[in-house]
């Protein structure tokens, strides 16, 4: 080998020795420093075991959702934990086959492999005010009612929980480092106070669940406030499970608390109400033959019956159509479509951005151009349409001695500290008719109850006033006969009124047989509900 090749070679060697040496000392350096921590950290993994959005609270801060949970079980797969599975129900992997979430068992405990938590059921199966409340997509996005209208605001509310875990670059658990969870506002109570007063509305979801309608609502409100108390409309949708009510036909998305429908007899006492604040004298009487006959038309009493000679409180009573046709066209159709907007109808209520109810519909007073048509405007038939929170509202008009105020389902907004920051107030406020037209009108209302169409809503526990209708929709079964509107509206104790209630059922029979109980079932509960409270 000659002089020059030996050189290179020796070159060669000690470069490789330099460079090998050089790495080693890397090596040992990384190892020995920050460095490796920050190679550990690269393998650090962490799961979403939960989200959560901000509560929707009642109007005494109980929870009307969030408030199903069940205790869930982290583990950690290790040579210490591996058997603990074994007799435990409900396994359920996630994700990488290492950690599993498992219902809760009282004979585990924590430890540094084990941790537990709860797992919250935004609405669960027991759900109430669902229409109301509203639900979410898959990614916890507001679709309806309340979750749609705050959106932003629960989402902000809400949080998540997450366990952590080291692994190896190749994926698995680093023996003995352990987990950890991490929760990020899992559990605030932050959110939104409504109005709704979560046992009166259990009692009203109980009444009408036990009753013969299928498909109808109901609405309670505070007489004094027009606070929205419970608000109920069936059929219920699962809201777990939006796919599987899609295709019901019983349409359970539609919320009929808020949507129109014909108004029938329960109009009876507005048409009162608009002849006594234009004069009438409450002591005159009318003659009732159980028929009405206008030109071409005749209008009835039910089943044609003849209430002979009348006065107000016999024409409640009895419901006389031929009363309050007479009583109308002397009082005229400009005058009652006034007192009627007056008392709220024909215009729609916004409860929030996405709870508008329907306007309804009173006609303009210059489209009645026959007796014919203001006649049939007497007793709630031809273009009327109202909602149950109008009606409601109405009713809550005359308990509140002829004051209207906007209705409202808002009261607050509640922060980390489950204490309000921001408070919802009612703005609109005006006297829809006088003190003295109420008291006419609801002492009918209150006779009613003792001895006419609404003896079947009357309790033995506490006093009412109320109206039965029976409405026509124009809309037949497959047998030819004419599906009717249903309704009962009242308010309670009749002495000092503290809620107006409203029933209404869209496929209807009598409102006395279908409606009534349903009322005096609510009334029922909530005098019980406050005497033991």
């Amino acid at each position: 080998m000659s002089k020059h090749i030996r050189k290179r070679a020796m070159i060669l060697t000690i470069v490789f020795m330099i460079s090998f040496f050089s790495c080693l000392m890397r090596v040992l350096y990384i190892q020995n420093s920050n460095y490796s921590l920050v190679a550990d950290m690269q393998f650090n993994k962490s799961i979403t075991l939960g989200r959560t959005r901000g509560y929707i609270y009642d109007r005494n801060l109980e929870p009307l959702v969030n408030e199903e949970k069940t205790e869930k079980v982290i583990i950690q797969i290790n040579s210490i934990t591996k058997n603990m599975l074994n007799g435990i129900c409900d396994a359920e992997e996630i994700k990488n086959g290492l950690v599993y979430a498992i219902n809760g068992n009282n004979t585990v405990e924590e430890s540094e492999y084990i941790k537990k938590y709860s797992h919250i059921l935004r609405y669960g199966e027991n759900m109430l005010c669902r229409h109301i409340i509203g639900y979410t997509d898959n990614e916890l996005n507001g679709v309806a009612g309340i979750e749609k209208a705050f959106d932003r605001i629960l989402k902000e509310a809400g949080g998540e929980i997450k366990v952590s875990f080291n692994t190896t670059a190749g994926g698995s658990v680093l023996a003995g480092e352990g987990i950890t969870l991490s929760d990020n506002n899992y559990d605030s109570p932050a959110g939104i106070s409504l109005t709704i007063d979560k046992d009166i509305q259990a009692a009203v979801e109980k009444a009408i669940l036990n009753s013969e309608i299928e498909c109808g609502a109901c609405v309670v409100m505070d007489v004094n406030s027009f606070q929205i108390i419970a608000s109920c409309s069936v059929p219920f949708y699962d809201a777990e499970n939006i796919a599987a009510s899609v295709n019901d036909t019983g349409k359970p998305f539609l919320n009929r608390a808020l949507s129109a429908f014909p108004a029938g007899s329960v109009f009876k006492p507005f048409i009162a109400a608009a002849a006594i604040e234009n004069g009438w004298k409450t002591n005159e009487e009318f003659q009732c033959t159980g028929s009405y006959k206008i030109g071409s038309n005749t209008f009835t009493c039910y089943d044609r019956n003849v209430h002979g000679k009348e006065d107000l409180n016999a024409a409640i009573e009895k419901s006389c159509n031929t009363f309050f046709i007479s009583l109308g066209l002397k009082t005229g159709a400009e005058k009652i479509i006034s007192t009627a907007e007056g008392f709220g109808f024909g215009k729609s209520i916004r409860l929030c951005s996405t709870l508008v109810s329907d306007s309804g519909n009173i006609p303009d007073a210059a489209s009645v151009t026959s007796d014919s048509q203001l006649a049939n405007l007497c007793f709630g038939q031809g273009d009327i349409m109202i909602t149950p929170v109008q009606l409601a509202a109405a009713y809550s008009v005359l308990a509140n001695k002829g004051i209207y105020k906007e209705p409202s389902l808002m009261k607050e907004l509640i922060d980390e500290n489950k204490e309000a920051y921001a408070v919802y107030k009612s703005e609109i406020t005006y006297r829809a008719v006088s003190e003295s037209t109420c008291e006419i009108i609801n002492s009918a209302l209150y006779n009613n109850m003792l001895n006419g169409t609404g003896m079947n809503g009357a309790s033995d526990i506490v006093t009412s006033a109320g109206k039965t209708a029976t409405a026509q929709t124009g809309r037949y079964d497959s047998d030819g006969n004419e599906i009717l509107c249903t309704w009962f509206a009242g308010f309670f104790p009749y002495e000092t009124p503290e809620y107006a209630v409203v029933i209404m059922n869209e496929n209807g029979s009598t409102a006395s047989v279908d409606c009534a109980p349903v009322f005096k079932n609510i009334i029922e509960a909530v005098a019980l509900s406050k005497y033991n409270r």
